[in-house]
């Protein structure tokens, strides 16, 4: 299978909080999908470019060391091969309405009904 293949059901979770790392993983591999996770934009990064099946969306923290959501979306962008990915960022910031090169944002704390609905409407 080639680099550029995407699974219906493979999420990226990129966020430096083990614990929501962890609590997001679980309750989506419940819901019947295939999650990897990233502890930054680096490690996310680093990832994207060497896996054979691309996920279909990114979960993407903005706040985090290394490399942050914001410089993380700015390379994705760069990079064709990884610009077409969607990304729904997760963040406490409530000023957040809008990030450039995200599908969508949610501000946490949100419910799974919200993570899912946003998920099944990029699906």
């Amino acid at each position: 299978m080639s680099a550029t293949a995407r699974a219906a059901r493979h999420v990226l979770i990129v966020d430096d909080d083990v614990e929501i790392r962890r609590a997001l993983a679980t309750a989506l591999a419940e819901e019947g999908f295939e999650v990897v996770t990233a502890r930054d934009g680096r490690a996310a990064l680093d990832y994207l470019t060497g896996c054979l099946v691309r996920p279909f969306v990114i979960l993407l923290d903005l706040r985090m060391p290394i490399m942050d959501g914001r410089a993380f979306l700015a390379a994705r962008a760069i990079d064709k091969t990884l610009a077409d990915i969607p990304v729904i960022v997760l963040t406490a910031d409530h000023a957040s309405g809008h990030v450039p090169g995200a599908s969508s944002v949610l501000i946490k704390p949100f419910g799974l009904d919200g993570l899912l609905q946003q998920l099944s409407s990029l699906m």
